[in-house]
């Protein structure tokens, strides 16, 4: 089955398991992206959507170089447009820092953790587990960093915090 679809103005693509590199993903994921461009512009929530998409699928592809390209992208949409979903936002974040993680690039993943979590407790809204997942990757890049252990114990003590309240 190959199909195309729109949900909430994003892109997915719908393929069967004889296309194990998803080259048509792909191919629509880039198709959506060039009607949005064509049709909205090219600097448009909906093409950061996409974008996501599409680094995600590089990202699982091990393409990592086209997938940051992709993250960077989506993200300088968001920021210019100031986009406010704090969700997307830090998902968004965490995909780029997963990705610069399994880079073995702590260090340039660590402020992108960082910031998410920002996002997230700058939020009235608890969003407590994508909260919690990300205090945990981010306490494990500053133990792999060697960051002090007041920070560290900080961060263990949110995460305590979150525990208890659910």
């Amino acid at each position: 089955m190959k199909r195309i679809f729109v949900d909430t103005g994003a892109w997915y693509a719908v393929v069967d398991k004889k296309d194990p590199d998803h080259k048509q993903a792909e191919l629509y994921l880039r198709q959506a992206i060039t009607i949005f461009e064509t049709t909205v512009g090219n600097q448009h929530p909906d093409i950061a959507i996409s974008l996501a998409n599409l680094g995600s699928l590089f990202h699982n592809l091990k393409r990592f170089d086209d997938a940051e390209d992709c993250y960077k992208r989506a993200l300088g949409i968001r920021e210019k447009l100031q986009v406010n979903n704090v969700i997307d936002q830090s998902l968004l974040l965490e995909l780029f820092g997963s990705l610069l993680l399994e880079k073995k690039q702590a260090d340039l993943a660590e402020p992108i953790f960082k910031k998410a979590i920002d996002i997230l407790e700058s939020d009235e809204n608890l969003h407590t587990h994508q909260l919690k997942n990300l205090l945990g990757q981010y306490c494990g890049i500053l133990l792999q960093l060697g960051r002090d252990n007041e920070q560290v114990k900080s961060i263990k003590y949110k995460l305590e915090q979150l525990e208890s309240k659910h």
